[in-house]
C-alpha cells in the first residue's frame, strides 16, 4: 500500500466518530417511501448542506423537472405497482467534485428513501433513534441504504481532508424513489446528463463485489370460480381451492428455475437462487356464505442475465397449462396472467472490467481478506448499464437480510471499511 493510501486510511480511522454521527443523522430523518408519495425532502436537505460544505457543485431537482423523463421508455409512472407516483417536493441531490484534468470519472449512487416501518411495537429499538448497541447502528434505512450512502459521502469528505484533488470527476448521487420498484430517481440523474466511466451503487452486499444483478417483476394470476350454496358446493367451483393448485405449481417452478440459476456464475449464493415470492392471495368479495368466485394471486419473480421476461412468462404459462390439463374446470376457465408495473431488469458487467480488479485489491488492502464476488439484488443498477451505457458495480456495507426488517441494523466496523474502500477506489480509479 502506497503512503498516500495509508494516509487516507489513517484519516478515516481518525474521522470514525464523524462518519458514525453523519450516518446516524441520516437515519433519524424518516425519509419513507409511501407510494404514491415520499418523505425524502428533509433528509435530502441535510445531504445538500453537507455537499455544499465540501464545496461540490450541487444540483437539487425533482424527477418532474427533468426534460423528457415521462416519455422515456424506462420511466415507470407506477413504479412496481400501485398508484401513479408523485414527485412534488421529492428532490434528488447530486454533488459533483470536478476533476482537475481529463481523468476517469466515477458515479457513486444510492437512494435516500426507506421502506416503511410496519409496526413500531415489533422493534426493540426506536426505528428513528439510530441507537448504537454492540457495535451496530439500529434504525430504518441503516443498511438499506443510508449506511452505504453515508459511507460514500464521507469517503469524499476524508479524501478532501487529506488534500486529494482527483484527475477525473467524482459524482455523488442521492436519489429518491428506489423502493417499491421505483427507479425514476436514478433515471432522472441519467437523463439530467450525469455520466462517468463507471457507476458504483452502494446497496448492501456485505462488501462483496457484485458485477451482475438480479431482475424481477410483479404479476397477478387470476383464477375464476363459480358460486354455490355450501350444501350444494359440487354445483360450483371454489376459486380458492383452484388457486392453491396454482400456488403449488409456482412453488414447483421456483425449484426448477433455481436449479438452473445456481449454474450461472455469481448466482450460486442464494437459496432459492431464483425466487418466486407469493405476496398475496386475495379471494375477492364475500358472496353471502357461498364459494369464492375469484382468486387473485399476486407474486414476484426473479430473473437472471440472459433471461427475458417474455421467456419467463412462457414458463409460467407452461407450468399452469400442466396444472390445469387434468382439471376440467381450469381447462375451461384458464387462469390469466397480468404483469404489473416496472420490470427491474437483470444486468451484467464484463468480468474483465478494470473496476473489478481495483475493487479486489482495495478490499484485500482494507479487510485483509480475499474479495468475494456474487450477484447483487434487484435495484436501480440496471439503469446505468442499459441507459447510461456504462459499467456498474454494486458494493456496500451490511447484509440485505436486515433490509426492510424489524431492528434493521448495520455493523459500524463494516461501515468504516466501506468508507475506506470507496475512498481508495476513487483514488485509484480517478487518479490524483
Amino acid at each position: 500500500m502506497r503512503a498516500i493510501e495509508k494516509n487516507i486510511i489513517k484519516i478515516i480511522n481518525q474521522e470514525e466518530p464523524e462518519i458514525i454521527d453523519f450516518v446516524r443523522s441520516l437515519i433519524k430523518y424518516p425519509s419513507i417511501n409511501e407510494p404514491p408519495n415520499g418523505r425524502e425532502a428533509a433528509c435530502q436537505e441535510l445531504i445538500r448542506k453537507k455537499l455544499k460544505e465540501l464545496e461540490l457543485e450541487v444540483d437539487f431537482f425533482t424527477p418532474n423537472e427533468v426534460e423528457g423523463i415521462r416519455g422515456h421508455p424506462a420511466f415507470a409512472p407506477h413504479g412496481g405497482s400501485g398508484p401513479e407516483r408523485k414527485y412534488d417536493d421529492r428532490p434528488n441531490v447530486v454533488g459533483v467534485w470536478k476533476g482537475k484534468h481529463d481523468g476517469r470519472g466515477i458515479i457513486l449512487n444510492g437512494h435516500i428513501d426507506v421502506f416503511p416501518v410496519i409496526s413500531v411495537k415489533d422493534w426493540t429499538h426506536d426505528p428513528w433513534a439510530a441507537d448504537i448497541q454492540n457495535g451496530e447502528i439500529y434504525g430504518r434505512g441503516a443498511v438499506d441504504m443510508k449506511g452505504g450512502l453515508g459511507a460514500m459521502l464521507m469517503a469524499i469528505y476524508c479524501l478532501k481532508e487529506v488534500g486529494i484533488k482527483p484527475m477525473g470527476d467524482v459524482i455523488f448521487e442521492s436519489v429518491v424513489d428506489e423502493e417499491f420498484g421505483g427507479g425514476n430517481g436514478t433515471l432522472a440523474t441519467i437523463l439530467r446528463g450525469y455520466k462517468a466511466d463507471v457507476a458504483i451503487v452502494g446497496e448492501p452486499s456485505g462488501l462483496s463485489i457484485c458485477p451482475a444483478g438480479y431482475g424481477g417483476f410483479l404479476f397477478d394470476v387470476e383464477v375464476k370460480g363459480r358460486n354455490a350454496h355450501p350444501f350444494f358446493k359440487k354445483q360450483g367451483q371454489n376459486a380458492i381451492e383452484k388457486g392453491i393448485k396454482i400456488v403449488n405449481a409456482l412453488i414447483k417452478l421456483e425449484k426448477s428455475r433455481s436449479q438452473v440459476a445456481r449454474k450461472a456464475p455469481l448466482f450460486t449464493g442464494y437459496d432459492p437462487s431464483s425466487p418466486i415470492m407469493i405476496r398475496s392471495f386475495n379471494t375477492g368479495e364475500l358472496t353471502g356464505g357461498g364459494l369464492a368466485t375469484t382468486c387473485i394471486i399476486r407474486a414476484w419473480a426473479a430473473t437472471i442475465p440472459e433471461e427475458k421476461r417474455e421467456d419467463v412468462l412462457t414458463q409460467f404459462i407452461g407450468i399452469i397449462q400442466d396444472t390445469v390439463k387434468d382439471d376440467p374446470w381450469l381447462l375451461q376457465n384458464p387462469p390469466e396472467i397480468t404483469c404489473l408495473g416496472r420490470y427491474l431488469e437483470p444486468w451484467k458487467t464484463d468480468s474483465n472490467d478494470p473496476i473489478i480488479g481495483i475493487l479486489k485489491s482495495t478490499i484485500k488492502d482494507v479487510t485483509f481478506k480475499k474479495a468475494r464476488l456474487t450477484a447483487g439484488l434487484t435495484c436501480d443498477a440496471f439503469l446505468f448499464k442499459k441507459y447510461a451505457k456504462i459499467p456498474c458495480i454494486i458494493i456496500g456495507p451490511g447484509s440485505a437480510i436486515s433490509a426492510h426488517n424489524n431492528d434493521e441494523s448495520i455493523l459500524i466496523e463494516e461501515l468504516i471499511s466501506a468508507t475506506k474502500i470507496y475512498a481508495l477506489t476513487i483514488l485509484k480509479w480517478c487518479g490524483y
